[in-house]
């Protein structure tokens, strides 16, 4: 009768335990610090994947004992986390580079594309390029970790690489990958042009699922790791901010939700794409199929 969701966000970890039947919750956070990673630039920072593995498991152990839930009666699994990050992996799964939404070590290759491609870019996107996206990123391995581009097997959001990690299982949430710089909002497809016009191989990104859609089942590893039983179905999570506005209860067009977070996302839901280079506001994809996103942002306002 139990629901487990798990987010990952700037400040720290959650595990949310909700009961189906009475729609009670517990929450308990585990905050995390995220260092400055000097050696690949003054705005970068440092996204420990183990660290962030094992403390969704402590918050989760610790949930479950605060609820007096039994393990056995957990029905299902998904992941939410915080937008614009990337956790690129080799085929092992080894984590070759992990960024948080924050990290601006991509600066050179986002202004780059901004000065040189922006109205194209903007236009496929929705967005204007700018460093924290998962294509600077990707460039920025390219130029300087060139072993480690070779390497690379998959590019994933990070609540899509909690999934891989739950399930052994590889896809990207259109919502995520509708963040990255890299997605085509008129196809609602990985913009296969572009990928390629970037030097950036098209084989890393993974098929795409629909958010609430049966991603696998859990792993032994990662039933240990939660302290729950393997098999138990995992569902594809998505963006937080988005996720955030289904829980709102922004599921139609027209209805606008602020999500006041580390920063503070304003959207309002549309179900038809709009793509405006007058006001230059971000457009992207609802958790919900067929509806999409328009974004300004109040700011820093949670970490002020």
């Amino acid at each position: 009768k139990y629901l487990v969701g798990l987010d990952v966000g700037g400040g720290g970890g959650r595990c949310l335990l909700v009961n189906a039947d009475t729609g009670e919750t517990v929450s308990v956070f585990h905050a995390w610090v995220l260092p400055p990673d000097p050696q690949a630039g003054g705005f970068a920072f440092k996204l420990d994947m183990a660290a962030v593995w094992r403390m969704l498991g402590e918050a989760t152990q610790e949930a479950l004992k605060k609820a007096n839930a039994l393990p056995q009666e957990v029905a299902g699994v998904a992941a939410t986390s915080m937008r614009h990050g990337l956790v690129a992996i080799d085929k092992k799964g080894k984590v070759l580079l992990a960024t948080p939404n924050r990290d601006s070590r991509a600066v050179e290759q986002g202004m780059g594309l901004a000065m040189e491609r922006g109205e194209e870019l903007y236009q496929i996107t929705g967005h204007a390029p700018n460093p924290i996206f998962m294509a600077a990123r990707l460039m920025w391995l390219k130029d300087n970790r060139p072993d480690d581009f070779k390497s690379l097997y998959a590019a994933l959001s990070i609540s899509d690489w909690v999934g891989y990690m739950l399930t052994g299982e590889l896809a990207s949430e259109p919502a995520q990958a509708a963040e990255s710089l890299l997605f085509d909002l008129k196809s609602r497809k990985w913009a296969s042009a572009l990928i390629k016009s970037l030097g950036i191989p098209e084989k890393i990104f993974p098929s795409l699922k629909q958010a609430g859609s049966k991603l696998g089942k859990l792993t032994k590893e990662a039933a240990a790791n939660l302290g729950l039983p393997p098999g138990i179905p995992v569902a594809v999570g998505g963006p937080d901010t988005q996720c955030g506005l289904l829980g709102a209860g922004v599921v139609s067009a027209g209805q606008i939700g602020v999500i006041a977070g580390t920063t503070t996302p304003v959207q309002m839901a549309v179900d038809k794409l709009i793509i405006d280079p007058e006001m230059r506001i971000w457009t992207g994809l609802h958790v919900i199929p067929g509806l999409y996103v328009l974004e300004s942002n109040a700011g820093q306002m949670g970490s002020t």
